[in-house]
């Protein structure tokens, strides 16, 4: 049996950004929160794409949003 190939996540610089500068004007917890909501959101699609046999091999983070290739 064969492990399926890594997924790699590349997180864009202006993301970091981004989310210092939205922790710097706003509540860490607001901003732990909207992480977590994204963080679920993406899961679930991963975990999707997954269960219909597709191939996830790059997770490209960006300041507006995730693209999973």
């Amino acid at each position: 049996m064969s492990q399926p190939p890594k997924t790699k996540i590349v997180v864009s610089p202006w993301t970091v950004l981004l989310l210092a500068v939205f922790a710097a004007v706003s509540s860490p917890l607001l901003l732990a929160a909207l992480l977590l909501a994204a963080l679920c959101h993406e899961l679930g699609h991963y975990a999707l794409l997954r269960a219909f046999g597709a191939e996830v091999n790059t997770v490209y983070i960006s300041a507006f949003g995730a693209e999973l290739r």
